[in-house]
């Protein structure tokens, strides 16, 4: 099995027993997920991996739970889902190979029209990157650039062209979102040894810091007039909606406590509802619920109103308030109004607006809105669906007798 940690160290391929009496062993230092190849007649069992773009074979010794022999070299160019660092390769017990090319791989970003019209590739070199958030003042985009078992925040400025990298920890930093000013960026990550939710200034001014820590935490925003940020937490029933006090991350609450998921939280820009994705139905829907003031303490509003009636994630507001806009379960972007008077709300239908045309995978939007919900940048995949696939057969030969 394969463990991949904010602690670099511990990544690797492991080996253990199915009933625990035995410690696992880590067999090999690896950033990508590993594949099993069984003995057969004439051949070795053989554990394969890839580093660099190379898929790699190593003899097995199963019952000694080590490796043997030689590294070998099967392939080049072989493709790496950068965000949980799986392979696109599979191995079969007859000796075949077959993987996907990394080169088919690059995505760009790009503004796309209202009505799924691309307008202009933006002047960031291909590659995987995800993740686009423009800023408040629509003067900037951050963005997630991936590759070889790290991820880091970048910046390009709309005016100059220019990219800049923000993020230099060897972890992996990802899925940003912007203080109402502009100045602040808040993204899962890590600080040396530390990870968790991190506060990073887009001048550098101050060093980052952990805002919240403790267990799996992903998906932070800054909540508008409040000093909260608002983020989901693993728990060991599902995931739940939390927040926390900018100044004081320790005294974090949770909002949502059934079993399941609640997550993908996404607040009004007033900062009295909240657009989340919950499960409790049976699959993946976005909802609508009002954040309520409760003495010292925040609570979500127990009506959840619907807002996608036949299924979606990833909710966004548009910044006057009065539209939402969801990924339906066909990645098609769908637009509903929404109308507030006070504690009472009115949703319209949900209108399609057009289909993201790439998934580049991990968490976080793979799309970002203007302030108007007039233009966006989307993860556009250049090469649509020409993605090379190799086969090779008998691998092991002879070379293992």
């Amino acid at each position: 099995f394969f463990v991949r940690s904010t602690r670099p160290e511990n990544n690797g391929i492991y080996v253990g027993s199915v009933d625990g009496k035995t410690p696992p062993v880590r067999l090999v230092t690896s950033l990508s997920s590993g594949l099993y190849a069984p003995s057969r007649v004439g051949a070795l069992a053989h554990v394969l991996w890839i580093r660099d773009g190379e898929l790699l074979a190593q003899p097995l010794d199963i019952e000694g739970r080590r490796l043997t022999g030689d590294v070998r070299t099967i392939a080049s160019d072989v493709r790496v889902e950068e965000s949980q660092r799986g392979n696109f390769a599979s191995v079969s017990t007859n000796g075949t190979i077959v993987w996907a090319s990394a080169t088919a791989a690059d995505l760009e970003l790009a503004w796309f029209s209202r009505d799924g019209r691309k307008l202009e590739t933006l002047p960031i070199a291909p590659g995987k990157v995800m993740q686009p958030r423009i800023s408040p003042g629509g003067r900037k985009l951050a963005f997630t650039r991936a590759g070889r078992g790290t991820a880091d925040i970048w910046l390009l400025d709309f005016q100059s062209g220019a990219t800049t990298q923000l993020t230099t920890d060897p972890g992996y930093d990802e899925d940003a979102s912007w203080s109402l000013d502009g100045n602040t960026l808040m993204h899962s990550g890590s600080v040396g040894q530390d990870s968790g939710i991190v506060i990073t200034t887009i001048d550098g001014s101050r060093p980052p810091r952990i805002a919240a820590s403790g267990g799996f935490l992903n998906e932070a925003q800054f909540l508008p007039n409040r000093p909260l940020l608002l983020f989901a937490r693993a728990t060991d029933r599902g995931t739940n909606v939390a927040v926390a006090r900018l100044d004081d991350a320790s005294a974090m609450s949770d909002l949502t406590s059934e079993p399941g998921y609640e997550g993908q939280a996404s607040p009004s820009p007033d900062g009295q509802w909240l657009a989340l994705v919950t499960d409790r139905t049976g699959r993946s829907e976005v909802v609508l619920s009002r954040l309520v003031d409760d003495g010292p303490r925040l609570r979500l509003n127990a009506q959840r109103l619907p807002v996608s009636p036949a299924g979606g994630i990833d909710p966004h507001w548009r910044a006057d308030g009065r539209e939402i806009l969801y990924l339906a379960p066909d990645r098609t972007l769908m637009a509903v109004s929404v109308t507030i008077h006070g504690d009472a709300v009115s949703l319209g239908k949900p209108a399609r607006l057009f289909r993201i045309p790439a998934d580049a995978g991990g968490s976080g939007s793979n799309w970002t809105g203007s302030a108007d919900h007039t233009r966006f940048v989307v993860v556009n995949d250049p090469d649509g669906t020409a993605q090379t696939f190799r086969v090779l057969t008998n691998w092991q030969g002879n070379r293992d007798r």
